[in-house]
């Protein structure tokens, strides 16, 4: 049961347009990346990284404590986030890439940037 279902996830994966240069994933990707360096440009993040649809940001304020507020005050505004990493730690999003657009993007990235703006 086990393989058969691994083997069902992999033939979505290859056959729904989901990997490859120009698939879904790596078009979400970017889209993230092109966030993530506005926020950069606004100096509300020290530092990012993004593979297919994870991304990782370190906040100007990076500590444990910060981090926890950050996490809480986001998810009080809608927006679910987790943290990882130690010293610094680092603000983690998981979106949904299999079911999301470039253009869904818009809004969470908007209650990210508000919020970083009155954490610092």
């Amino acid at each position: 049961a086990g393989l058969s279902l691994g083997r069902h996830v992999i033939e979505r994966l290859r056959h729904d347009g989901l990997l490859g240069a120009a698939g879904k994933i790596r078009i979400l990707e970017k889209a993230i990346i092109d966030h993530m360096r506005h926020l950069e440009t606004k100096g509300l993040i020290r530092d990012f990284t993004v593979v297919g649809a994870m991304a990782a940001v370190t906040p100007r304020r990076s500590d444990l404590d910060s981090i926890r507020g950050l996490v809480r005050r986001l998810f009080d505004t809608g927006l679910c986030t987790y943290y990882a990493g130690h010293d610094p730690y680092r603000l983690r999003l998981l979106p949904p890439g299999g079911c999301l657009s470039p253009s869904d993007l818009g809004a969470p990235f908007e209650i990210l940037e508000k919020v970083l703006k009155e954490s610092c």
